[in-house]
């Protein structure tokens, strides 16, 4: 593997951010990985795995470490049950092109995650979701390389602890994990997924009652294009805030103040808010914006960079969205995108 040095990241993150890598190389096979981590003990610097570039903030300035760019690809079918196909893909590959790949497969279970930004690698340590998905519900197995003792591990879906953009892989111990495939366990010919109530609309005031999952992704396809940025126009990173998931009392106090507030039960029988309804509604901040940053004006959950916008910009932005909503509703407002300022994420070198 080539270590390039002082290497420009701003055309590898969807905020364009001006930054760069101290270190900078390209991981496409584990014989890769086994010399990114002699590399790391050499140097004794911290490291950061980078996908598609999407979901992350970085710092204005260079980062003083190795960022490896994941390219790992590969696709493989297998049956594994009556019905049922396991789909492995390399945590480099495209996800919006294995969502494709699945769907020419007659298979069902991805469909709904049509157009979510980035690679495959990402998808288990966020538990990507939309439109009435989570990838957890497919998932089987997640393997991984462990920078540290340079092993591999297989963990199965019930090990990930996933949540709501939550898994066991965001935990700071675990950074040490480079995941290099995912096994996704989908359904022969099966039914796509309609829960979603823009999806089901979709298909309703078309009169179509048993679309195919390949129809369900061009509407899905659709309902994107026109709630988010291009990114050949307007840079983002896609939803920059997470839903806020409260308890029944707090959220019993908000409809008091707010009738129609809507809102999702979870399983923990807790309510999930849709920020897009606060930020538009209550907070009236739908297309607000400060300077070079701004809430786009078709969906308020996205912050958009206008041009030149640097990372502390779109940091003091966020803080105005949030403070915004707290004085509200009393909301504490999480970052769904990952903040890359202070990374520490080192290998143990004893």
């Amino acid at each position: 593997m080539t270590i390039l040095e002082n290497y420009p990241l701003q055309t590898l993150n969807t905020f364009g951010i001006r930054c760069s890598a101290r270190f900078f190389g390209v991981v496409k096979n584990e014989n890769d990985l086994v010399e990114a981590a002699f590399f790391l003990r050499k140097k004794k610097i911290p490291f950061f795995i980078l996908g598609g570039g999407s979901n992350l903030l970085f710092s204005d300035n260079s980062f003083q470490g190795l960022v490896l760019k994941n390219e790992i690809l590969g696709r493989d079918l297998s049956q594994v049950g009556k019905g049922i196909v396991r789909v492995g893909l390399g945590s480099g590959e495209n996800w919006d092109e294995a969502v494709t790949f699945a769907i020419k497969n007659n298979l069902a279970g991805l469909e709904t995650l049509s157009g979510v930004p980035g690679t495959v690698g990402a998808t288990p340590i966020q538990n990507i979701g939309a439109y009435g998905a989570e990838i957890k519900n497919v998932i089987s197995q997640v393997e991984t390389f462990d920078l540290e003792n340079m092993a591999k591990k297989i963990w199965v879906a019930e090990d990930c602890n996933f949540g709501y953009r939550m898994s066991i892989f965001k935990n700071p111990e675990n950074k040490k994990y480079f995941v290099t495939k995912v096994f996704f366990d989908l359904k022969q010919n099966g039914q796509p997924n309609l829960e979603y109530k823009d999806v089901k609309s979709y298909f309703e005031t078309r009169l179509i009652k048993h679309p195919t999952v390949a129809a369900v992704r061009q509407a899905i396809l659709k309902i994107r294009d026109e709630k988010i940025p291009k990114p050949e126009e307007l840079a983002s990173a896609g939803s920059f805030f997470k839903n806020p998931i409260v308890e029944k009392s707090f959220f019993d106090d908000l409809l008091k103040t707010y009738p129609d507030l809507p809102h999702f039960v979870t399983e923990d029988k807790k309510n999930k808010i849709p920020l897009a309804y606060v930020l538009d509604k209550i907070c009236r901040m739908k297309g607000f914006r400060y300077g070079q940053v701004g809430l786009y004006d078709h969906q308020p959950l996205i912050l958009v960079n206008y041009g030149g916008a640097t990372a502390n910009d779109i940091k003091k932005f966020a803080g105005i969205v949030a403070d915004n909503v707290y004085n509200k509703t009393g909301i504490v407002v999480e970052w769904e995108v990952q903040e890359i300022f202070n990374l520490k994420f080192e290998i143990n070198l004893k």
